[in-house]
């Protein structure tokens, strides 16, 4: 089965494009996240993905509000990541009624932390994202390269319980 899953980037409670990633290189800014998410619905989206930019760059919940109406407005699965960095984090967000938290870089600086969440709140519910530049696992926005392959590091949070 064909499952369409777009991407919903929020910086400053506006939906953006940035250039592979670099923060301050928006393309693209639009003011109504709920309507691009609501076209998407209507185009057949199986699951929205939704990254708040600003948590991920700023440690910022300025985009929180704007996620939970989206969360509550459309019958569609949602998978949230960016500025997930603790328990109490992942929790807030699947308490609102996110599916499936993304953690990236706290993943890698604490993979016990994958292993508590998944088995709190179910394996289903927890993914790792992993980015990679020149063969090797990125953290921090992709600033910092980890020393680990993909590879090596989804094998290692499998058997800690993360997702997909």
């Amino acid at each position: 089965m064909f499952r369409i899953i777009p991407a919903i980037d929020l910086k400053n409670r506006k939906c953006v494009s940035l250039i592979q990633g670099i923060p301050g290189t928006e393309r693209v800014s639009l003011d109504n996240p709920q309507g691009i998410a609501a076209r998407w619905v209507e185009e057949g989206a199986a699951v929205l993905h939704l990254i708040d930019l600003d948590g991920a760059i700023e440690g910022k919940r300025l985009n929180r509000p704007i996620i939970e109406s989206i969360v509550k407005k459309f019958d569609v699965e949602t998978q949230v990541g960016g500025g997930i960095r603790s328990k109490e984090d992942a929790a807030e967000l699947l308490d609102m009624g996110v599916d499936r938290v993304i953690f990236g870089t706290a993943a890698i600086n604490d993979p016990n932390l994958v292993e508590e969440l998944a088995g709190e709140f179910g394996s289903e519910r927890i993914i790792v994202a992993l980015d990679s530049k020149d063969g090797m696992v990125t953290t921090h926005g992709w600033a910092k390269k980890s020393g680990f392959t993909a590879v090596e590091l989804g094998k290692k949070f499998e058997k800690l319980g993360a997702g997909s």
